[in-house]
């Protein structure tokens, strides 16, 4: 990541004092100095900062997704709204349950996210379209691991009398747990879902708010 000249002489500085701090006075304190000392972080700006009022989001998944996952749409759509509505207190959402519905009322094998925004008299419409969703690999189901790739597009349908212009937003991608996949048990099973879940609804509302990271 790029950092600001401003930042660079700061850290220069301050690791230059350190330095010196630590000749005089030995590693010990320097050890110390570190674990309080803030790490440093840049502030990341929203990819898509107009996100207010009436919002829907619309989750979709392949045929296959769904026969493995039959909930997965309904799971997904529950917790970014949650969090949408934690983040942006100006959002309000439709309940995806009624999005649910309707869904499951269609007959297609694709959906088309204008019709679905107009059938809810949306603002917003947060498009979620899951590339990849899985706990188990089918080749390791003894092992746990989520794993989701997903597109992410928005309608803006704030001009009435006119097409939805659309934005698509960079891609999102989670591993959970990051480091390898854990052994199955009823107790594992119910972790990593809750925290693949809950993961990707904080990857999709960073879309739409300024936060803070850490400078790698």
């Amino acid at each position: 990541m790029m950092r600001s000249a401003a930042q660079v002489n700061r850290w220069s500085a301050l690791s230059c004092c350190l330095m010196l701090l630590s000749g005089a006075v030995g590693c010990n304190w320097m050890t110390g100095l570190a674990l309080v000392l803030p790490e440093p972080t840049r502030k990341v700006q929203p990819e898509f900062r107009e996100l207010t009022g009436a919002v829907t989001v619309l989750v979709w998944a392949p045929l296959e997704t769904m026969y493995d996952y039959p909930y997965v749409r309904l799971e997904v759509a529950s917790h970014v709204v949650d969090e949408l509505h934690a983040r942006l207190k100006e959002v309000r959402c439709t309940d995806v349950s009624r999005v649910e519905d309707y869904l499951e009322q269609q007959t297609q094998t694709v959906v088309d996210p204008e019709l679905v925004g107009r059938e809810f008299g949306t603002r917003y419409l947060v498009y979620i379209e899951l590339l990849q969703f899985q706990f188990r690999d089918p080749y390791t189901p003894d092992l746990l691991q989520g794993q989701v790739r997903a597109s992410i597009t928005i309608y803006d349908f704030s001009k009435p009398d006119t097409p939805p212009r659309r934005f698509e937003l960079t891609p999102i991608e989670a591993t959970v747990p990051g480091s390898q996949p854990i052994r199955y048990t009823q107790a594992s099973a119910v972790t990593v879902r809750k925290q693949t879940y809950e993961t990707v609804a904080g990857l999709v509302a960073k879309k739409f708010y300024a936060y803070e990271e850490k400078v790698e």
